[in-house]
């Protein structure tokens, strides 16, 4: 059974078991309850990918992956030992990127399973439902840090997916013209963050170091107003959800346009998503918790 079949069960029989759910989608006043521990499973950052894989890298700073026929976290094993983490990130094919806890170096798993280290200083990953990679740099900017896309021209086949190969450069301000030579490499966009991560359309969102949320729209940043945030992460269907600045709630957001959010009583200093928008929290103490509501569906 694939993981997304596993993960969908055990949120849907968690729906069978609590009575808390709302059909009302414009509560934006009264928070609602809203999430239960997953296995007691402590964590410092947590990634769920659209086809339902989860991973998330442990207390320990290792990665993990969510095995649903066992109900267990299994540690992610590669061709290197790989120094301790603290963020992951999955693409659309459930690609793990990760980053370490000191110096900034990211990794991703490649087709071969081998770590390969990404060119550059990291802060924080972001994926979008296409496969593209964004990051928070070690560059100070204007709000943070710099924000930086993922480029790589070589791809190699893996059974009946396509994902990047084991290729890089030095991280600089490359030019706009690919090089015909198999590399991955970062190029730099205006504006500055700490935490990112990417929307349907392939753009950022970044929290920035006021608290406040900022969505590029490929030519400007614009803000969204309304809830006060230490993380950001946006489901495949465009929702948006962020990691309140008190942790002790979570905003929702369905339409950036209208910037009104939706507060969750959902304790959190780390937010990812997964699919029908079911988000999971990383609580300050480290308690991993998923959604439970069927207003998030």
């Amino acid at each position: 059974m694939r993981q997304f079949i596993s993960l969908k069960f055990i949120l849907l029989t968690t729906l069978l078991s609590l009575s808390l759910a709302t059909d009302n989608d414009t509560i934006n006043l009264q928070p609602v309850a809203t999430t239960m521990s997953l296995m007691n499973f402590e964590a410092k950052d947590v990634a769920v990918a659209p086809d339902g894989t989860m991973m998330a890298i442990g207390l320990d700073g290792k990665p993990y992956k969510y095995n649903g026929r066992h109900g267990s976290f299994d540690l992610v094993a590669g061709d290197i030992e790989l120094p301790k983490l603290y963020r992951i990130v999955l693409d659309d094919d459930a690609t793990p990127y990760v980053v370490s806890e000191c110096g900034g170096q990211a990794f991703y798993l490649d087709c071969m399973n081998n770590w390969v280290a990404l060119p550059g200083c990291v802060k924080d990953l972001g994926a979008g439902k296409h496969g593209e990679i964004w990051s928070i740099g070690c560059d100070e900017r204007v709000g943070g840090f710099g924000v930086w896309r993922l480029f790589c021209d070589s791809q190699c086949k893996f059974g009946s997916g396509t994902k990047y190969c084991t290729r890089q450069r030095p991280l600089g301000y490359p030019s706009k013209t690919k090089e015909a030579s198999r590399h991955c490499y970062w190029y730099r966009v205006e504006g500055g963050g700490l935490r990112i991560d990417v929307d349907t359309r392939g753009n950022p969102l970044v929290v920035a170091d006021n608290n406040m949320v900022y969505h590029y729209d490929g030519v400007n940043w614009k803000s969204i107003p309304g809830f006060k945030a230490t993380d950001v992460a946006v489901s495949t269907e465009g929702v948006i959800f962020a990691a309140g600045l008190d942790k002790k709630n979570t905003g929702r957001l369905s339409n950036t346009e209208l910037g009104t959010w939706q507060i969750l009583s959902a304790p959190s200093q780390h937010v990812a998503v997964g699919p029908f928008s079911h988000f999971f929290t990383i609580c300050p103490a480290g308690k991993l918790h998923c959604s439970a509501n069927r207003d998030l569906y």
